[in-house]
């Protein structure tokens, strides 16, 4: 069978990677798609791999803007030629695995089926425009016929995939071809994550401070009050310091937040070693994983490398992650009702024996993040 997978950013490619990899692993033929600009660095990217093909993306700076909706709508036409080209010589895929956003190509995707009946599988990994800042524009005429490019054409499908069970509630997805595919971390070797990671949590009892992690991107979707005022109440009963790994547009106001609190931390920089990152992160009994509650989110990229590591979370967002926290206790869900309240049970965490809590972490991690994991829902959804 020959196979296309995808996928218009580049933040994308590691879960478009793993999904052509399942399909070879099969003895399927496959060919990704994929821009040739860095949505991360802002840059358009030089690169070959065999069986991908790499289509130019227009340039754009600011992630809300109507440059990036331009060049994501073109970068979808251009695909969706690319592949109407084979499929008129003969040489078309059996099977397009395509990545959502951008909701136009499941507008494409739709077309190719209809017109050469191509089968579709669609892979939903966020979802614009619910995820916008601004709600108070989700009635405007162009939102909804942004929303509608995504859900009008959901009906090509074979099988959908979502990144997170809040996502197939959200959409009302059917049951019968709908299912969770949760992103997956690899060691940097590319071999799986199956045990204790092997090196020095440092002693279980010291005289210092309980270390908290904050690990990610410092952007506009982050809650940085609720940081800082969580940070502050929960020091007032347990001695604690903020290891801080990231970068981004809002690090200065984050770590601005945190003097205004008068949290103690150390600002690391962004750290993309593994090795490096693990020796940070060793003394730490608990990760943040906090963002606004405009934010239409599940399950975060982050929450997967805190639990890798072992880590539990202090959890502020809804969805998959909410539920694994309060069900698995692996964490602190947070009340941004009553902050005090959540202060005293993160200081319980990081009172309570990190070894327990750490074995609990990483089972958990275990049974859902794994490649192994990932690739097993894959096959047994996809059915040939």
């Amino acid at each position: 069978m020959r196979v296309t997978v995808i996928t218009h950013s580049s933040t994308y490619d590691g879960r478009a990677e793993a999904v052509g990899r399942f399909f070879q692993k099969r003895g399927d033929q496959v060919t990704w798609i994929f821009s040739d600009f860095d949505h991360l660095k802002k840059v358009t990217r030089k690169t070959e791999q065999p069986d991908h093909v790499y289509l130019h993306m227009i340039p754009y700076k600011k992630n809300l803007s109507a440059k990036r909706i331009f060049s994501i709508r073109k970068f979808a036409g251009d695909a969706a030629e690319y592949v109407q080209k084979q499929a008129e010589s003969g040489d078309g895929p059996d099977l397009m695995y395509v990545m959502l956003p951008a909701n136009t190509l499941a507008e494409k995707a739709r077309r190719l089926h209809d017109e050469y009946g191509i089968r579709v599988i669609f892979d939903i990994v966020d979802l614009w425009p619910e995820s916008l800042p601004l709600r108070h524009i989700a009635a405007l005429p162009p939102v909804v016929k942004w929303k509608n490019l995504r859900d009008q054409n959901l009906c090509a499908a074979e099988m959908i995939f979502t990144e997170c069970g809040l996502y197939r509630k959200e959409l009302a997805l059917p049951a019968e071809k709908s299912r969770t595919l949760y992103w997956f971390k690899d060691r940097e070797d590319g071999s799986e994550v199956t045990e204790m990671p092997a090196f020095d949590y440092g002693p279980e009892e010291h005289d210092g401070p309980a270390e908290i992690a904050y690990m990610g991107a410092i952007n506009n979707i982050i809650d940085i009050d609720l940081i800082a005022e969580l940070m502050k109440e929960t020091a007032a009963i347990c001695p604690c310091h903020l290891r801080v790994i990231g970068e981004g547009d809002h690090r200065k106001d984050f770590l601005s937040a945190l003097d205004r609190a008068s949290v103690p931390y150390t600002w690391y920089g962004a750290v993309y070693d593994e090795a490096e990152k693990a020796k940070i992160l060793a003394p730490c009994r608990a990760g943040l994983n906090v963002m606004k509650k405009s934010v239409h989110v599940g399950l975060t990229m982050k929450s997967i490398d805190y639990m890798s590591f072992g880590i539990p979370l202090i959890n502020s967002i809804g969805g998959d992650t909410q539920a694994l926290v309060g069900r698995k206790q692996i964490g602190v869900n947070i009340d941004r009702e009553n902050i005090p309240e959540s202060a005293a049970s993160v200081a319980w965490l990081l009172g309570s024996d990190p070894s327990d809590t750490r074995r609990r972490v990483l089972g958990i991690f275990n049974r859902y993040f794994t490649r192994g994991a990932f690739e097993a829902t894959l096959a047994e959804s996809i059915h040939t």
